[in-house]
């Protein structure tokens, strides 16, 4: 299967290689793509594919979604996608994120602390169509943010922390919901093509992949004879053996969500993710 790519524009000339779009040489092209994951299991380093020696043996980077209780049925609140490193920095995201059912939407998702500390120079979030999933109502949202779109003035003050830190907010509602019954519903990373849920390095010649997708409420299954869409990480094939600057698997996602549980003495918080 042919990898597919999401290509954004900028000024400049076209480099040879992979994600060199965020160096400073003021490029044509950005091409991120990505790989494959199983869900809450490491990907199978002993596999004779030779592709699958681009499988980290520790993430470098871990991104998870924010859970949340609520006691009184009622929520309008904000929910963090954050991101832990083991000192790996970077310069660019694509995460796409997606959420079943009616009790509550995603209103809008915001800049977290690594876009607005750092100063980064382009986000873009917004709703996305979906379908084939066999989810239903699914809604699906694609998130984009770049550290360094040009050379010149106006450079990132830095590309991550050394510590936890947000890279999106999430603002849900179930302000349009009449009733609410106790129940959980999950945020899950969605992949429907091999460029969605990548991370960019510093250097722009370095492309981070999923390792691992860690379910916490169950998200559900995606009833499908084709490699996408998929809530368990892109297919092997979005990883080409012989292919110069190959991806590597180094991201751990941990899925979150909203659980609604009655208490007659209300109170909304967030819980514990535990995120080692």
């Amino acid at each position: 299967m042919a990898g597919l790519f999401l290509v954004l524009m900028f000024k400049g000339n076209m480099q040879n290689h992979l994600c060199r779009g965020l160096r400073r040489a003021t490029p044509l092209l950005l091409i991120l793509s990505l790989a494959s994951v199983v869900i809450s299991q490491p990907v199978d380093t002993t596999a004779t594919d030779s592709v699958e020696t681009s499988v980290a043996s520790n993430p470098q980077y871990t991104v998870t979604i924010e859970r949340l209780l609520v006691e009184d049925m009622r929520v309008d609140d904000t929910l963090g996608v954050y991101l832990r490193t083991s000192g790996a920095r970077l310069a660019g995201f694509d995460l796409k994120i997606g959420t079943v059912g009616d009790l509550f939407e995603i209103v809008e998702i915001l800049p977290g602390e690594i876009y607005d500390s750092c100063g980064w120079e382009f986000f873009n979030a917004r709703q996305v169509q979906s379908s084939g999933t066999g989810l239903s109502p699914l809604k699906v949202w694609q998130v984009v943010a770049i550290a360094d779109m040009l050379s010149g003035e106006g450079a990132p003050e830095c590309f991550g922390f050394d510590v936890e830190a947000s890279l999106l907010k999430l603002v849900v509602s179930n302000e349009f919901v009449g009733q609410v019954p106790d129940t959980s519903i999950p945020i899950f990373f969605i992949w429907e093509d091999c460029s969605d849920n990548t991370v960019s390095g510093q250097g722009g010649d370095t492309l981070s992949l999923s390792r691992s997708v860690f379910d916490f409420y169950q998200s559900g299954q995606i009833v499908s004879g084709n490699p996408f869409p998929t809530i368990q990480g892109a297919p092997r094939d979005c990883i080409k053996a012989g292919s110069l600057n190959r991806p590597q698997r180094r991201i751990d996602f941990h899925n979150g969500g909203i659980e609604f549980k009655f208490n007659i003495e209300p109170d909304s918080v967030l819980i514990d993710n535990q995120r080692e």
